[in-house]
């Protein structure tokens, strides 16, 4: 009737009916298969949350969160229970009366070569000490398996996992974006160096002599503790080790 007085063909308007009932179909499969496919993700976040922890975590941690110093010191000291290969030693202090640490794995065995890594000389960049801390987990358990001969159980490890812990832990507690370690500048209200900058090796390259920069080199090459107690490390391993092989990175 409404297609009659509207003066449209009874023909056209069946099919136009047609055309409609069939989209309306194409989109109720759509709807319905969207809502499939929510149960399913749904389902999946819920298995998720009530699972247990699988053994790899309950082992090595599961790595899902940044560590302030403290629990980081503590994750170590555990590693050191367990791996007899793994040596945990101080090698200086902090402004603030922090220890840095070192990692040492393999280090009974002077005639290997070494590799020496040091991560976090940056306060804010938490991935950095984070990644070494995944890095040493694995490896260790590679080598407990037998499965780092020729290659990671051939060479003596030194691994500083802060650098810097004065100032990687004040970017924790205070200021997140806080990049130098925690110095106190005489006669600027600014405070902190670039320990990055602070070494002998292209010292005043690429670095700024004003306290208040990010990138503040200090007022001599190894006038901070940290870059010291890098320095005086690598001198006595060079000093003690047979091989002649040493390489260094910092993450």
């Amino acid at each position: 009737m409404a297609a009659k007085k509207m003066k449209i063909s009874a023909k056209y308007a069946s099919k136009h009916f047609g055309e409609e009932v069939d989209k309306q179909v194409r989109m109720m499969k759509k709807v319905e298969k969207v809502r499939r496919h929510r149960g399913r993700v749904r389902g999946y976040k819920k298995g998720r949350r009530n699972r247990k922890p699988s053994r790899k975590k309950e082992k090595g941690g599961d790595h899902s969160k940044f560590l302030n110093i403290k629990q980081m010191y503590e994750w170590y000291k555990a590693l050191e229970t367990k791996y007899d290969i793994l040596k945990l030693d101080t090698i200086g202090e902090t402004l603030e009366g922090i220890d840095i640490k070192i990692v040492k794995i393999n280090s009974e065995n002077a005639e290997l070569p070494v590799i020496f890594i040091d991560a976090g000389i940056h306060a804010r960049e938490w991935i950095s000490p984070a990644a070494v801390m995944f890095f040493i987990a694995k490896m260790l358990r590679m080598i407990q398996k037998g499965k780092g001969a020729g290659n990671l159980s051939s060479f003596q490890w030194h691994i500083v996992p802060v650098a810097n812990p004065d100032g990687y832990q004040y970017s924790i507690d205070k200021d997140r974006m806080w990049r130098k370690n925690r110095q106190v500048n005489s006669g600027s209200e600014c405070g902190g160096v670039d320990i990055n900058r602070n070494f002998q090796k292209a010292y005043g390259i690429a670095s700024s002599n004003n306290p208040c920069h990010e990138d503040f080199r200090g007022t001599d090459a190894f006038s901070e503790k940290e870059s010291a107690a890098i320095r005086d490390y690598l001198e006595k391993i060079k000093d003690t080790r047979k091989s002649k092989t040493m390489a260094a990175v910092s993450v």
